[in-house]
């Protein structure tokens, strides 16, 4: 029988969860750059945000989320400028919520 508490075994899977991990952050970051071609601002930001979750610091997320973080903010800035006074109102108190 194999003991769950030997070392190279936990060398082992701790090698394979980092190689999945990759491989995760790898395919989103595929996913976000196919969204931004086809002009999914919005869904590749998300698509950045969630690999940023996995793997922050990583530099291929940082580098395409400085091309679509611009992007994103200038579009959100366009949607605010354009609410009704309700909308305006509604999005503040999303914000505070947010930032509570």
């Amino acid at each position: 029988a194999v003991q769950s508490s030997n070392a190279d075994l936990k060398r082992m899977k701790k090698d394979v969860q980092e190689l999945l991990r990759g491989e995760q952050v790898a395919g989103y970051c595929r996913t976000a750059e196919e969204q931004m071609q086809s002009g999914d601002i919005t869904g590749a930001y998300k698509t950045l945000e969630l690999a940023s979750r996995i793997d922050a610091g990583n530099p291929d997320i940082e580098r395409m989320m400085a091309r679509v973080k611009p992007k994103f903010e200038a579009m959100e800035a366009r949607r605010k400028a354009g609410l009704s006074a309700t909308e305006i109102y509604k999005e503040r108190g999303d914000e505070q919520y947010k930032s509570a």
